[in-house]
């Protein structure tokens, strides 16, 4: 489906949520009508039709949202804002309708600094409230993702603007409230004169993160989209809101800052002037390493990575002769500070080809041992170790070959008594097995 027919299909979707109250409305006035002409009575029908005329200006405003906003946002606009209006509304023409009948709105509830509270008046103090509460959500959700979204203006001046749109139609809609309930808004200001110093020391803590988030707003020291590191977290600033700062880290998790601690503490910002960030990478080579043939390799290695910036150029310095290495410093600048860490771990594979190339080694540390003094004399030496190691391997050879020239010898004479001929034999035979083998290691006879 196209574009145009989609969005066709929308706005028919739309025109079709009016046609319910719009054939209430035909249908009530043809009887209104009917029934006047007859003379008979038609009063709660008469009654209805405002209900009717809610309904389709509801379908209406509904059909609109639908067909002008994606479907994620419809709903959230539908059920946050309209279908409580419509529900107020119904309940006020309701009410309207039995006012004669039974005036329920007058019923007193309470009294509070001598002011009568009724349900008529809590019920219009409540609507209202609700009303500026969602008229600023609305209104800051409009500007931010609207308005804002296509306009050249910048990310911390549109929150700005935002923010403080969102603060002054509540603070309006709480002034509007207490105007409905009856009461006297100097009497209020005198109390709260009284109260702002009790008030003061409880929620001071409060009042210091909200000051200080409106002074972070006009001084936009802290931007959404900064990245920034404090209390030892880095990440990147998510919302500025009037009590705290969200900062989204690298993992995904959401730091909640109070605004006072980034006004009077001090933070590391990585993109307050620029995005620009110098990654450094330590290197250490063997000292069979040609120093110049090194340098050249890491320049080069460098130069040839795409996100590595060419103004300003990477730098390569030769530190110094380490205990047990030649120690270089690569240091690169990133037109990202996002991009650093990943453009680190390719030059580091990057070098370790290079270095595989070129047959240059990464040492391991090592360390020599000298022994001053002792009782050295007392331990063999390894020849020695090895010497004594022979001749045990040599004299059980030889004490094995005469055990066996011995059994050899006993079992003969054994024979000699079953069968003379052949004992003889075997025992001669068992006799120079045995010379020879002495023989063959110098053992007496």
């Amino acid at each position: 489906m196209s574009t145009w027919q989609y969005r066709l299909v929308r706005w028919a979707r739309a025109i079709s949520y009016t046609f319910f109250p719009i054939l209430g409305l035909v249908f009530g006035h043809v009887i209104i009508t009917l029934f006047d002409g007859t003379g008979w009575r038609y009063g709660l029908i008469e009654r209805a039709l405002p209900l009717f005329w809610l309904l389709l200006i509801y379908r209406v405003l509904v059909g609109l949202i639908h067909a002008v906003f994606a479907p994620v946002r419809s709903q959230k606009y539908q059920w946050r804002f309209l279908v409580p209006l419509f529900v107020i509304m119904t309940v006020v023409i309701l009410n309207a309708g039995l006012e004669g009948t039974f005036p329920i709105g007058d019923v007193e509830l309470f009294n509070l600094l001598e002011t009568s509270v009724t349900l008529r008046t809590l019920f219009t103090a409540a609507v209202t409230l609700y009303f500026f509460v969602t008229l600023a959500w609305l209104v800051s959700d409009l500007l931010d993702r609207t308005i804002f979204a296509s306009s050249e203006l910048d990310r911390t001046s549109s929150t700005t603007v935002v923010t403080l749109s969102h603060y002054a139609i509540v603070a309006v809609g709480i002034i509007s409230a207490i105007s409905a309930l009856g009461f006297n808004l100097s009497a209020l200001a005198l109390i709260g004169g009284g109260l702002s110093v009790g008030i003061g020391f409880g929620l001071q803590e409060l009042i210091a993160n909200f000051i200080s988030g409106i002074l972070l707003l006009f001084e936009r020291t802290v931007r959404p989209g900064d990245m920034i590191e404090v209390g030892g977290q880095t990440g990147v600033v998510d919302k500025l809101r009037m009590r705290s700062t969200v900062i989204r880290t690298f993992d995904n998790t959401e730091i909640f800052v109070p605004n006072k601690n980034l006004l009077t503490s001090s933070f590391t910002a990585y993109t307050q002037s620029d995005r620009i960030v110098r990654r450094i990478l330590s290197i250490g080579v063997s000292y069979s390493s040609d120093p110049t043939q090194v340098r050249s390799i890491l320049q080069d290695v460098a130069n040839r990575h795409g996100l590595v910036l060419k103004k300003p150029e990477p730098v390569v310095f030769f530190l110094g002769f380490g205990s047990s290495s030649l120690d270089f410093q690569l240091m690169v600048w990133v037109g990202d500070p996002m991009n650093g860490l990943r453009v680190a771990s390719d030059l580091y594979f990057m070098i370790w080809n290079e270095f595989e190339k070129y047959d240059i080694e990464i040492p391991y540390p090592q360390q020599d041992l000298h022994l001053r003094s002792g009782p050295w004399d007392r331990f063999p030496t390894v020849a020695e170790q090895n010497g004594v190691e022979q001749n045990g391997r040599g004299a059980r050879a030889a004490d094995h070959a005469l055990n066996g020239a011995r059994a050899e010898t006993v079992d003969g004479q054994r024979g000699e008594l079953a069968d003379g001929t052949e004992a003889q034999a075997a025992r001669a035979k068992a006799a120079v097995k045995a010379d020879k083998e002495a023989k063959r290691l110098n053992l007496p006879g």
